[in-house]
Order: structure tokens, then C-alpha cells, then sequence
């Protein structure tokens, strides 16, 4: 706590008062899902500084997500928090920032950044829920899978903790696909409060390129020029520098998820989510402003 303290402290100092965030756009996505290829795309456009998962969000939504009822998520104190660390990550006002935030920022602060900083930008990347936990199992392997799923409920917000704890996910998958739709319901909730975000997915990515690119470079505020060094992009391993890479992944691996284990997400999704996911690749189909 001392050390976002001092952020406050010394964002104070530098006259960032009236600072509203314009420059910030924050990308929110769930994890294998094509957010660190999103983010060099908008770095080959020069435009943008790019920060990619960043501790100090990180550790901060951890921090915040433990609270109980008796501290409020939506407080002064949070705002303030949250203001001091995205000021002291985007230090120039004259540039403009794009940060690549994890799932877990997500879920426990997506409700909060525009309370913090008034001018920022969320855009959300999300993949179908079969393909994306697909992804996770092969590059974690099955005891990394299951240990992740299992200790991944401690950093959802309360809330979450409560539905977990009424639906009783009992499998790795459900328990993973479980916490995915709690990184992708504060998206829907804030569409549904009139937050005007937007919304990419990774299967328009590889569907569409190039019409990905225009809308996405649109929402970014950048013409058409900056196209073709965006796509350029899609000619590199996006993962080469990944720390994930130490895992040694059989690309060629197959994983199948069990039937009962997308029934199950399927029905919770819409029971305690209002999402609508398909029975064949668990995508959901109800995105707001995708």
C-alpha cells in the first residue's frame, strides 16, 4: 500500500490533477486470445508506446479484489489508487499509451478506470471459450492447468467468489472457463451502465484482416495509412519473447474439452452471467458492441 502511496504522492507533485487519461487506451482481454499480437500491431503503427502487463496493475487489481464488503471496490481511496499508477506508467502527456492489461485487472477494475482517469479508452479482445482454455491446457500442460484453475478463484472479486461458490464448478475446465466469463462480465456490465467500449474478436482477427485492422485503427484514432504496418505484424511469432515459451509447447497437441464441461459453462453463462455461449465452440454470441 506505502508503495501506491508514493505513486499518489508524486503524480501530485508533477501537476497531474487535471490529467483525464485521453492518451491511455487500456486493452482488456482473457488471455490466449491474440492481445499480445493486437498490441504489436498497434506498435508497428509508431504511434502508440505499448506496456505490456504491467506488475503495478497487476498487483494492484490483486490488492483491490481482496476486499471485503466492508471496503468498498468503488471508493475514493481506489480511484485515487488507480489514477496514481496509470499516471506514473503513461509519465508524457504528449504521448499516446497503449497497455495491454491481464484478465484479472479486468475483472476486478475495468468498473474503475474511467472513474480514475474520465478520458481513458477500454477496448476488449476475446476469443471463443473452447479455443481459448484450449490454448491455456497446451501451454501450461495439465498439472500447471489445474493448479492455475484451482488457485486462479482467490483473485476474482467477491462477488465472483460468492457465484463460484453457488455453482460449485467441479472439473479444471469448468473451474477455468468459470473464471474467463468473470474477466469478460464486467465488460457487459459496463455496456449495460452506457460505457461506450468496444469490443474485437480473435476469430474476426483471422477472418477479416484487414477490415480488423480499419476498425480497430479507427477506434484507436489512426487513419488508413497505418494499415499495412499493423499487418505487418501477422509475419512474426507474436509469443517469441514470451516467458511462456520456457514451457516447451507441442503446437501439435490436441486438447478436448469435455462435452459436459462447455454444457455446464454454457448454462451457468446464462444463468448467472446473462451471456449466451454456443454449444459448439463456447463463443459468445450477446457481446455488446463487437
Amino acid at each position: 500500500k506505502q508503495w501506491y502511496q508514493r505513486r499518489v504522492a508524486i503524480t501530485a507533485g508533477r501537476g497531474d490533477e487535471n490529467a483525464s487519461g485521453h492518451n491511455i487506451v487500456l486493452l482488456h482481454n482473457t488471455g490466449r486470445c491474440g492481445s499480445t499480437l493486437l498490441a504489436n500491431m498497434v506498435h508497428r503503427t509508431e504511434e502508440f508506446h505499448v506496456i505490456s502487463e504491467p506488475y503495478s496493475l497487476t498487483a494492484l487489481s490483486v490488492r483491490i479484489s481482496k476486499q471485503t464488503d466492508k471496503t468498498p471496490l468503488d471508493c475514493e481511496e481506489n480511484h485515487e489508487l488507480l489514477r496514481a499508477t496509470l499516471l506514473f506508467l503513461c509519465k508524457d502527456p504528449d504521448k499516446k499509451y497503449l497497455i495491454k492489461v491481464t484478465g484479472i485487472f479486468t475483472g476486478s477494475l475495468l468498473h474503475l478506470t474511467n472513474k480514475a482517469l474520465p478520458g481513458i479508452r477500454d477496448i476488449f479482445l476475446h476469443r471463443s471459450l473452447l479455443a481459448t482454455v484450449s490454448s491455456w491446457h497446451k501451454i501450461l500442460g495439465p498439472l500447471r492447468f489445474t493448479g492455475i484453475a484451482e488457485y486462479g478463484k482467490t483473485f476474482l472479486p467477491l462477488k465472483y467468489r460468492r457465484i463460484w461458490q453457488k455453482v460449485k464448478p467441479s472439473t479444471s475446465y469448468q473451474e477455468f472457463m468459470f473464471i474467463i466469463l468473470c474477466q469478460m462480465h464486467p465488460y457487459f456490465i459496463e455496456c449495460e451502465n452506457g460505457r461506450n467500449l468496444r469490443a474485437f474478436s480473435y476469430e474476426y482477427l483471422r477472418t477479416n484482416q484487414e477490415d480488423f485492422c480499419v476498425n480497430l485503427l479507427s477506434e484507436l484514432g489512426l487513419e488508413k495509412k497505418y494499415v499495412s504496418l499493423a499487418l505487418s505484424a501477422l509475419d512474426v511469432d507474436s509469443q517469441e519473447n514470451s516467458p511462456l515459451k520456457k514451457f516447451n509447447v507441442d503446437k501439435n497437441r490436441t486438447i478436448n474439452v469435455p462435452g459436459e464441461a462447455l454444457d455446464w459453462i454454457v448454462r451457468i453463462g446464462q444463468e448467472e452471467f446473462g451471456m449466451e455461449i454456443g454449444r459448439k465452440d463456447g463463443f459468445v454470441k450477446n457481446m455488446p458492441n463487437s
